[in-house]
Order: structure tokens, then C-alpha cells, then sequence
């Protein structure tokens, strides 16, 4: 193909991608938006592929200014001060420090990094360290946390300017939403339905992201957080909670089966990523190696890391770690669609949180006015990197029984690219599911799994027709394994 033919399709590609994702959001909440939201735009960044003779994927369309020499770059001078919002979540980063603070046989110390670590109390402390910043000893320059925190906090943290550069890894089993048994369908009148979460921000996406599924107006959700379990577990349904709660409930599902909805999310303010580039990046690639041998070796990391805690027992510690699916560098590249379009990609989630958040009337604005992902720092680690090359990502086809944890309807009829593009999503968030489609009479079953196959690489196996449409033109059902 010729220069010519190349930006050509590389333009048509990108305009392409612009209006379908613009498209869906007028059909779910008929806003009318002047430019796309910044924070569902990626930064420039430089191609990760040799020169093709095909015309690349929409995200490929951009390129970018390399990051400047090291020598050109300036470091920090002082200790780098990171707060992580779990134990779990701060556990490969302790362990390669060899403790909170950077002792003689710490990885980053080796590097030429001094690092000062904690995991936080809660996320109001995080968010007054990172106000405070990484100059005062009880500020820091990163946060770990979960990516519907970063939402739910934006209008308070607006000023920081808060960027994700890294994904740690994904919330597995922490959050579920739970209903009565033998109850399938959310409680509440016509005028309200009530959501009642034990845990955090976490918690009200996932309930928020499976009632707007179903329907559920987002404008009249109610949900309260912070509630004790055993105050809500017999008289309130449905709610979500940190762990199961005891009672004659059981879990709609969790995220153990959502395994790809809450990412746990490496942020600092965009100032001080501009500023101290080589210092981020360094971070990032002995983090990186951090996560690999704890990920190796859970039981090992959970007995190390015990004494470092000063408060933790072992078997508390293996616990909350098996609640923690850890990120490698190529999980990394595909959720900042760096070899293309990504059903469960940050920008989705990003735009789907303050969807969810803002139709309750948690955050009162729709998008960021700023550019919320930086995957640069990604792009950096992978430069000449074997493991951030793309592989065909395959789940299989799920064996054995299976419940129907959710169902999602359209309620109206929305063109098949937009039922692909959610269809991906459901795809990826749920890994083990296979989901059965609604397409009406006029939809095209073949047509609608080409495009999740060509688009999303979503695997066809776990896609069946032959759902009953009631209430809907279209819907998707997701099926886990019992």
C-alpha cells in the first residue's frame, strides 16, 4: 500500500472509531457534546509495531514524540513517596523496597531510586496525601487505588490533574452484589430504586454498572455507602458489599466472575509526571518485575511481607492476595489499546464510571477536562520488549453448568456496531462467561459476531444465539460457570 493509501485509511479508521463511541453515549444519555471527551482521548504515542502494509488499527493512528534522552530528564532528589489503598495492592512494591522505606537490599534503591511506601487507612487519606504532595513526609507523589475511585473523586481532585500510567492488576473477589435468594431482579418503586454498599467506590460501580444493564433509570438509583453488613443483610436487596455478608443471601455475582471491571490503577498528578518522566519510568519497570515474583510466589509474598505490616498475620495476608489478579506488561498495552481496540479498555471503563457516577448525581460532570490516561510510561517499558507483543487473546469456550448473572437491554434499537462494541465489553469484563445475544428480527447473529471477532478479537465460541427478547429490541445475556 502506498504512503497515500496508509494515512488515508488511517484517518477514515480513526473517524470511524470517534463516531461509533460517540453514537452509543447519545443513545444510552442523549447529551450534546461539542469535541469528545478529553478523558476518553489518548495521548500521542509512538507506533509499538513495524511498518505494516495494511492500514493500522484507530489507536495505532496517532504518533507521538519519544520521551527525552535520561541525561536530559531531571530526577528526584528526594525520596519517591507511594501510598497504596490495600496491603495486597502495596505488596509487590514493600517487598521489592525490602520494607516501607528503601533498606540496603532494595530493588530501587539498585536503580538509584529511594522510595517510601505505606498502604493507606482509607481513600480520604490518599486523597489528602496526594494534596498535600510528595515534598512533605506525609504526602506522596502516586497513588495505587481503583480506577471508579478516580471517577467519584474527580470534582474534589480536579485541580491535581490526576493521570493513570500504570494498571497493577484487577480487583478479583473483593466486591460482589448480593440479592435474596431466589430473588433475580433489583428492589425498589417507581420513583427509587435503593443500592446499599458496605464498601467504597468500588462496590457502588459494580452495582451501579449491573442496574443501568438492566435498565434501571440511573437518575433515580439511591445508594448509600459505608453500611454494616449485618444491618442491611436482612431487609435490604440488592447490595453490594466487601466480603460475603451472613444472612439468606447470595451473590448475583462478584468479581470474581467480573474479573476485568475494577483496575487497580497507578496515578500521579500530570505535573509531576511531565516533570519526572525517567523517575515515573523507572518506577514503573522495577514495579513491573515486583509484581512478576509475587504473582510467581503468592505464599512466599504473603510470609515476607507479614512483618513488614507490623499488624498482618500471614494467613490474612494470603487471603486479601488472592483477591488481587496481578498485571503484566502486556495486560498493560492491551487495556491502553496499544495493538487496538480493547473491549474492556481504560478508556471504556473511564467513560462507563462517570457515566454511572454522574446519572446518579454522584459527580456532576459527564467527562474530565483533562487527559486521564498517560500510556507513554507503558509504551516506554515495552520498547524493544518481547512480552508487550500482541497474542491472540483466547478464553475458551466456558465447560460445565452456568447461571445468568445479568442481562443487559437496549432500550431501543442501536445499530449492530454498537451492540458489538458493548458486546466486547461484556465479553472481557466477564472472561469465563459466554453470552447468549438478542438481536430481534432484523438483527444479523453472523453479521454481530464478525464484528466482535474482527474488531475486539472477542472469541466466537463463547457467543450463542436464540435468547428470547421481552421487554427490549435487543440484549445481551452473560452466562459464568456455576
Amino acid at each position: 500500500m502506498s504512503a497515500r493509501g496508509w494515512i488515508v485509511g488511517m484517518v477514515l479508521s480513526t473517524l470511524l472509531s470517534s463516531m461509533v463511541g460517540m453514537a452509543r453515549w447519545r443513545v444510552r444519555h442523549p447529551v450534546e457534546w461539542g469535541v469528545p471527551p478529553a478523558s476518553m482521548t489518548l495521548p500521542p504515542m509512538p507506533s509499538l509495531r513495524p511498518p505494516s502494509t495494511s492500514a493500522p488499527p484507530p489507536s495505532m493512528s496517532v504518533s507521538a514524540t519519544p520521551l527525552p534522552p535520561p541525561s536530559k530528564v531531571p530526577r528526584l532528589e528526594r525520596p519517591l513517596r507511594v501510598s497504596a489503598y490495600t496491603w495486597e495492592s502495596a505488596s509487590a512494591i514493600v517487598l521489592a523496597n525490602a520494607g516501607l522505606r528503601s533498606g540496603p537490599n532494595s530493588a530501587y534503591v539498585s536503580n538509584k531510586l529511594i522510595l517510601h511506601a505505606r498502604a493507606a487507612e482509607g481513600m480520604g487519606e490518599i486523597e489528602r496525601a496526594l494534596a498535600r504532595g510528595g515534598n512533605e513526609e506525609t504526602g506522596i507523589d502516586i497513588a495505587i487505588a481503583p480506577l471508579p475511585w478516580l471517577i467519584a473523586s474527580y470534582e474534589r481532585l480536579r485541580a491535581l490533574k490526576l493521570q493513570v500510567f500504570y494498571v497493577v492488576g484487577w480487583s478479583y473477589g473483593r466486591e460482589g452484589l448480593f440479592v435474596r435468594k431466589g430473588d433475580t431482579a433489583f428492589e425498589g418503586t417507581s420513583d427509587e430504586t435503593r443500592l446499599f454498599t458496605t464498601g467504597g467506590d468500588s462496590s457502588v460501580s459494580l452495582a451501579l454498572f449491573a442496574a443501568d444493564a438492566e435498565g434501571l433509570p440511573l437518575t433515580k438509583i439511591r445508594t448509600t455507602s459505608g453500611v454494616k453488613a449485618a444491618d442491611i443483610a436482612a431487609e435490604a436487596k440488592p447490595f453490594t458489599a466487601l466480603t460475603a455478608p451472613e444472612g439468606p443471601n447470595e451473590p448475583r455475582f462478584t468479581t470474581l466472575d467480573a474479573s476485568r471491571l475494577v483496575p487497580i490503577v497507578a496515578v500521579a498528578s500530570s505535573t509531576f509526571l511531565e516533570s519526572y518522566r525517567a523517575t515515573v519510568v523507572d518506577f514503573a519497570r522495577i514495579t513491573r518485575r515486583a509484581i512478576a515474583d509475587t504473582a510467581a510466589d503468592v505464599p512466599s509474598a504473603a510470609r515476607k511481607l507479614a512483618p513488614m505490616t507490623g499488624v498482618m498475620e500471614p494467613a490474612t495476608l494470603l487471603e486479601r492476595l488472592g483477591s488481587l489478579q496481578f498485571a503484566n506488561l502486556r495486560d498493560n498495552a492491551r487495556v491502553f489499546e496499544l495493538h487496538g481496540l480493547y473491549g474492556a479498555s481504560l478508556r471504556t471503563l473511564v467513560a462507563r464510571n462517570f457515566e454511572l457516577f454522574h446519572g446518579t448525581g454522584a459527580i456532576h460532570v459527564t467527562q474530565a477536562d483533562h487527559i486521564l490516561l498517560r500510556p507513554d510510561v507503558v509504551v516506554q517499558l515495552g520498547s524493544g520488549d518481547p512480552e508487550i507483543a500482541p497474542e491472540p487473546h483466547v478464553n475458551g469456550a466456558p465447560v460445565g453448568e452456568a447461571r445468568k448473572v445479568m442481562v443487559t437491554r437496549f432500550a431501543e434499537k442501536i445499530s449492530e456496531d454498537l451492540y458489538a462494541s458493548e458486546l466486547a465489553l461484556l465479553a472481557e469484563i466477564f472472561p469465563r462467561a459466554h453470552l447468549r445475544l438478542g438481536l430481534g428480527k432484523t438483527g444479523s447473529f453472523k453479521h454481530v459476531v464478525e464484528l466482535a471477532k474482527s474488531r475486539y478479537g472477542v472469541d466466537v465460541a463463547r457467543l450463542v444465539t436464540g435468547a428470547v427478547v421481552e421487554r427490549a429490541t435487543m440484549s445481551i445475556e452473560v452466562f459464568v460457570p456455576k
